[in-house]
């Protein structure tokens, strides 16, 4: 408007020119930032295809009966899901998904690797696994081999609503703090050194 008080009056040409040279600038402008946007957001490729080229296995120790120690926090990770068993160097079985306060039991219950420590792991822990570089799920497919791109349950429960806790959604590694205990959810157990 400051700039049309300095126009002439009754210069109407000059005003109906600058008003679409203007709305050609601000759609110029909102292309070159949509475009700068939608180039930033490039897929991410698979973490299959991702690791077929960069580091399988450096974060990692593996050890026997399918447990992986991260080399980066010392933690001991069951590298199958719940209800799957380690045998001949892969996961068997078949995954189980269980609310939040039975992922809780099985963890209790769990003897894997005779050690009787498994727990749930806290949101932070969880979220140390994910690969930021590939998705679905977004993890090392050769130290996790059957982890699904699904919501994984960690210990950590919501402060504001007892009702609600953390999973962890493996696809991209998003976390989320509103998932109802009752929902049916995977599960990863991890070990303290």
């Amino acid at each position: 408007m400051s700039v049309l008080v300095m126009l002439r009056k009754g210069d109407r040409f000059w005003s109906k020119s600058f008003g679409k040279v203007l709305f050609a600038v601000s759609l110029l402008l909102s292309a070159i930032y949509s475009s700068t946007i939608f180039a930033v957001q490039i897929p991410k490729p698979s973490c299959d295809d991702y690791f077929k080229s960069n580091y399988p296995m450096t974060e990692f120790r593996l050890i026997g009966q399918g447990a992986a120690i991260d080399k980066r926090t010392n933690l001991t990770w069951f590298r199958c899901n719940a209800g799957e068993y380690w045998h001949s160097g892969q996961c068997r079985g078949s995954s189980s998904t269980m609310n939040w306060h039975d992922a809780h039991e099985y963890a209790k219950s769990f003897k894997g690797l005779g050690y009787s420590d498994w727990r749930l792991p806290t949101t932070s822990e969880l979220k140390g696994l994910v690969e930021t570089s590939c998705t679905n799920p977004s993890i090392n497919p050769y130290v996790f081999p059957t982890v699904k791109a699904e919501i994984y349950w960690t210990s950590d429960d919501n402060f504001f609503n007892r009702y609600l806790a953390w999973g962890v959604f493996m696809f991209n590694g998003n976390d989320f703090g509103r998932h109802s205990k009752q929902s049916e959810y995977a599960v990863l157990l991890v070990r303290d050194p």
